[in-house]
C-alpha cells in the first residue's frame, strides 16, 4: 500500500469516528436533500403559480400574502390592492372591487383583465433526496453543496443508515478499526521481540504454545507493559510468555497460516 493511500486511510478514519453523528447510528453516510416543487396539487398547498402563456415562463410563484406586489406590477388599473392576513382586497379603476382569497378567486380577476394571458395552479414544496449523492463524511457533504449548491434547490446535508447491509457495515468496521499507520497488506506478523504494538490499540496477538498449536487473539498492550483483552480482562502472566508475534487490527480474524 502506498504511503498516500495510507494517509487517506488514517485522516478517513480520524474523521468517521470523530465528525458529529447527528443521532444517526453507524453505519451512516451523507446525501444531499433538496426540495421539489409539485404542481397542480389539492391538498397541503404552499404557494400559487400563475403561468404566463404569451411569453412561456412562469410570471409569479408565491403565496397569497405575496401576490398584491405582482398585481400592482402588472395590472395599470389597479388603485388598490392589500392583503389582510386572509384575503387580497383589490380596487380598480373602474370602481370594481373584488376579493381574492384562493385560487379560483384569483382566476376569475386574470381572465376579467387579462383574458387568455394566464394559467393558474396550486404548488406543493417538499424535500426529496437528490440523485447520484452519497459522502462518507458531513464536511465533504457541505462542501459539495458550498461548490454544487446551483444544481440544486435549497439544499442540505441529510443523514442516513445503511440499514440491514451487512457488506456496508464490515466495511465501515475495517474502515474505522484498522491500524492504518502500521498496517501490512501481506497481513505479515511482527515478531514481538522486534518491535512492540503502539499501546492503547487494538492488535492481533498469536500465542504459540511451542507444541504445534496456537491461537489468535484481539488484545492492546497498556502503557505500563499489561496486555489486555478488554478493559476489565488482562492476559495472566503465565501465559505472557507465549505471546510471539502482533499484527495491527483488521477483520477478519487473520489465520494460523499468516505467520
Amino acid at each position: 500500500m502506498r504511503k498516500e493511500d495510507r494517509e487517506f486511510l488514517k485522516d478517513l478514519q480520524h474523521e468517521m469516528l470523530n465528525q458529529d453523528t447527528v443521532g444517526q447510528a453507524d453505519p451512516r453516510f451523507w446525501v444531499v436533500m433538496q426540495t421539489v416543487r409539485d404542481y397542480w396539487v389539492d391538498d397541503n398547498v404552499d404557494g400559487i403559480c400563475i403561468y404566463d402563456k404569451d411569453g412561456s415562463e412562469s410570471a409569479f410563484e408565491g403565496e397569497l400574502e405575496e401576490l398584491p406586489d405582482w398585481l400592482k406590477e402588472n395590472f395599470d388599473e389597479i388603485v388598490k390592492c392589500e392583503y389582510d392576513g386572509i384575503s387580497i382586497e383589490i380596487v380598480c379603476e373602474d370602481e370594481n372591487k373584488c376579493f381574492i382569497g384562493d385560487i379560483a378567486e384569483t382566476e376569475n380577476f386574470l381572465e376579467e383583465y387579462a383574458p387568455g394571458q394566464y394559467s393558474i395552479c396550486n404548488y406543493r414544496d417538499r424535500e426529496e433526496i437528490a440523485e447520484n449523492t452519497m459522502f462518507l463524511t458531513l464536511r465533504e457533504c457541505n462542501e459539495h453543496i458550498k461548490k454544487n449548491g446551483y444544481h440544486y434547490n435549497k439544499p442540505h446535508s441529510y443523514a442516513m443508515t445503511a440499514w440491514r447491509s451487512p457488506q456496508i457495515e464490515r466495511l465501515y468496521k475495517i474502515l474505522q478499526n484498522t491500524d492504518w499507520e502500521n498496517i501490512y497488506m501481506n497481513n505479515t506478523w511482527i515478531n514481538i521481540k522486534e518491535k512492540l504494538p503502539e499501546p492503547k490499540k487494538w492488535c492481533w496477538i498469536w500465542f504459540d504454545y511451542g507444541n504445534g498449536e496456537g491461537c489468535c487473539e484481539k488484545m492492546y498492550l497498556t502503557t505500563t507493559g499489561k496486555w489486555m483483552k478488554n478493559a476489565l480482562s488482562q492476559v495472566k502472566e503465565e501465559y505472557v510468555e507465549y505471546i510471539k508475534a502482533w499484527q495491527p487490527y483488521y477483520e477478519p480474524e487473520p489465520y494460523k497460516n499468516n505467520s
